[in-house]
């Protein structure tokens, strides 16, 4: 599912809690956690769901626009030019250094004002993205 539908999609029942923004369907059954890193230029949504999907997109926008998608599964897909380009809702949460949000099967965590770590939590697969923009595939992750 293409990245700006999801964001628009997802942007309509949003809370802003700790600083994630976090928005859930009936009976938590569908999840979404919007966040950004602090410099504002790595910016995620990570879902769980059958409408939504369940996976972890990260987006970097500026010269060069960046994305990956990871998968429960540990696969992740890289991404870039403006067929990645997507708009965040309004009001996304910062995730701050050192802080670390869950998701379904995953977790993401701050590793500094400007990159962030998101992973399956059970296997460790997934990647690292900052602004610059960077992505590298850590733990095993598949192509």
């Amino acid at each position: 599912m293409a990245l700006s539908r999801r964001f628009a999609a997802a942007a309509a029942s949003l809370c802003l809690v700790g600083g994630v923004l976090l928005a859930t369907g009936p009976a938590q059954a569908e999840q979404n956690t919007f966040f950004e890193t602090k410099n504002g230029k790595v910016s995620c949504e990570m879902s769980k769901g059958k409408s939504v999907g369940t996976e972890v997109n990260c987006l970097v926008m500026g010269k060069k626009i960046k994305s990956a998608t990871l998968k429960k599964n540990g696969n992740v897909k890289k991404c870039k030019g403006e067929k990645c380009a997507a708009n965040p809702p309004e009001d996304t949460g910062v995730l701050r250094p050192k802080e670390a949000t869950v998701t379904g099967p995953f977790t993401c965590r701050a590793k500094s004002k400007k990159a962030v770590v998101c992973k399956v939590t059970k296997t460790g697969a997934g990647f690292r993205m900052n602004s610059k923009p960077k992505i590298k595939k850590i733990g095993g992750a598949t192509p």
